[in-house]
């Protein structure tokens, strides 16, 4: 019996590896392209520094299914071939066989804990704070081909862009800087010359000798004449100069972490303090809750896919126990855990009991199952 189960975990790993392999890549693909589609017109270097936070990212969410992917590959195999069958006559009971894959399962859901507790919330962080430093993406868009740079609350173009000695230094040539000033005031300023420097501190310095502006509300202390409210005052500036305020047009902000990117110790802190301005007690609890019961999702998945191939005929084919493990997943508990999550997020029903439901259908389901194939 021990090297039947060996024989089966053996499968089982290689097919894991595997089908992690596809779907991670596949997830981390996705994860990727839409991090370059918000940040479009970035270099490939900048690119690659946000890329890495993604992996493991990807791999928390592909593990799972990834498991489960395999589980009913080998066991429809093990239908297919009639090895199932051949067990059977052997005088081997049914549990022989399905423990390797919940065995397997029960240590991928241990390996899900620490995925979900700690290396998600990193990586989620750590992509957050990297796709927040405007500073940095505002470099990296200097060496595209691209001759505007926008962000949300400035659009600079230019002719030409001409780098400096030291990193960071440079002048744009013929540019056009279109910004928005307090409650949402437009002002453009056009000129032959703007600098370009980096502060000792970090902060981005621009400067001009000379440049026309244009604004339809001039605010105090502006160096045009309002000439009446919603009209166009056309004038020049000189020695025109920012740092700080520069940054702050960029949309630099400070990263508030949330409860998706805490650790689980931080965030069973959190739930202890109870309600924070801005962080209910509901939507801590629910945060924790769900990683746990998504770290759980490894051995549940097993046991529903090893409970549905033990119900195949042995002339069954053998991508239908693949297609039916994948039906419970997909129509009961995806939508259930949908639901769940928004409920207990809405303070509608407990978190404990929209986050673990889901997870105790499919227990439900595969203990039934697993019973049903044990008395036949």
């Amino acid at each position: 019996m021990l090297r039947v189960q060996r024989l089966i975990l053996s499968e089982l790993v290689v097919t894991l590896v595997l089908t992690v392999f596809v779907v991670t890549t596949v997830l981390f693909t996705a994860l990727a392209l839409g991090t370059m589609n918000r940040m479009d017109g970035l270099d490939f270097g900048l690119i690659l520094k946000l890329l890495p936070p993604l992996i493991p990212m990807a791999l928390t969410f592909s593990l799972p299914f990834g498991y489960l992917l395999a589980v009913a590959l080998v066991y429809g195999r093990l239908v297919s071939d009639r090895e199932l069958v051949a067990m059977r006559i052997a005088g081997i009971h049914p549990r022989v066989a399905a423990m390797p894959a919940l065995a397997l399962g029960a240590v991928l859901s241990l390996a899900g804990i620490l995925l979900t507790g700690w290396v998600l919330p990193e990586g989620a962080l750590a992509t957050l704070v990297r796709s927040s430093d405007m500073v940095e993406q505002f470099f990296g868009q200097l060496a595209s081909h691209n001759r505007s740079i926008s962000t949300s609350r400035m659009r600079l173009s230019f002719e030409g862009y001409e780098p400096g000695r030291g990193g960071g230094t440079g002048v744009f040539r013929d540019f056009e800087l279109d910004m928005r000033l307090g409650e949402g005031r437009p002002l453009k300023l056009m000129g032959q010359e703007l600098r370009l420097s980096q502060g000792p501190d970090g902060e981005l310095v621009i400067s001009t000798p000379r440049a026309y502006a244009l604004s339809s509300e001039p605010g105090r202390g502006s160096p045009l004449e309002s000439v009446g409210p919603r009209t166009l005052s056309i004038g020049y500036v000189e020695g025109v100069g920012a740092a700080t305020d520069f940054n702050a047009l960029l949309g630099a902000v400070r990263v508030e972490v949330k409860a998706q990117g805490l650790p689980l110790p931080d965030l069973l802190y959190l739930m202890a303090r109870g309600d924070t301005p801005k962080v209910p007690l509901r939507r801590s609890s629910t945060e924790m809750h769900g990683r746990l019961a998504t770290a759980l999702l490894p051995f549940l998945f097993a046991l529903v896919s090893v409970g549905i191939a033990f119900q195949l005929s042995p002339r069954a084919r053998r991508l239908t126990g693949f297609l039916l493990s994948f039906l419970p997943i997909l129509l009961v508990h995806l939508p259930l855990t949908v639901a769940g999550r928004s409920l207990s997020d809405a303070g509608r029903v407990p978190a404990a009991l929209g986050m673990w439901a889901p997870d105790a259908v499919l227990l439900v389901a595969g203990v039934v199952l697993l019973l049903r194939a044990y008395r036949r």
